[in-house]
């Protein structure tokens, strides 16, 4: 299991000359793609589509048992939330959206959101530190689970979009905090 980013970025502070963009790599936050704005925008409005995809296919293929098996994840959760570290809730955050994934049975789709959260695991963490990121995740699983409940997947899919939404401004906010943290450490 890889190490909490804080952790991470604390280990990291003994390489000296190491680019921001090295620590962001080993931090698990880029792949091995240099990390800029743009390619965060793009992981994230690819993110959007495929879970857009994904919550479409459940309304059509996810049993009322799966959807009530997420659902009951994700209530325990955000009933334990205040005992949580930040690390945590991004860990089950990125737990809910992949299992929601799998519910469109689509097994290419689960294998690419994996792809994706790997690449932007780093940003979650952060965007988590976010009161408000924090709120909007607890309110708006339980809102589009109940639209897959509904087998409505128009409206599934615009919320799963609306919820997914990183305007570049929040992406390029969220990157600049990340490397505070990790300039911070040094």
């Amino acid at each position: 299991m890889a190490e909490p980013a804080d952790e991470q970025a604390a280990a990291n502070a003994d390489a000296p000359g190491e680019t921001p963009e090295a620590t962001l790599r080993r931090c698990g936050a880029l792949g091995d793609r240099p990390f800029d704005i743009a390619n965060a925008r793009d992981l994230f409005e690819a993110r959007s589509e495929i879970e857009a995809t994904a919550v479409r296919l459940a309304c059509r293929r996810a049993e009322d048992a799966a959807i009530d098996a997420l659902a009951a994840f994700w209530t325990g959760i955000k009933a334990r939330s205040g005992a949580l570290s930040i690390d945590e809730i991004a860990a089950h955050d990125e737990a809910f959206h992949e299992r929601l994934v799998a519910l469109s049975g689509n097994e290419e789709l689960v294998r690419i959101i994996k792809d994706i959260n790997a690449r932007i695991r780093f940003l979650r963490v952060v965007a988590m530190e976010f009161p408000h990121y924090r709120r909007i995740t607890f309110d708006e699983h339980h809102a589009i689970l109940a639209q897959i409940r509904k087998r409505r997947p128009a409206e599934g899919a615009r919320k799963i979009e609306r919820h997914i939404a990183l305007t570049l401004d929040d992406v390029e906010r969220i990157a600049k905090e990340g490397l505070a943290r990790i300039y911070m450490r040094r």
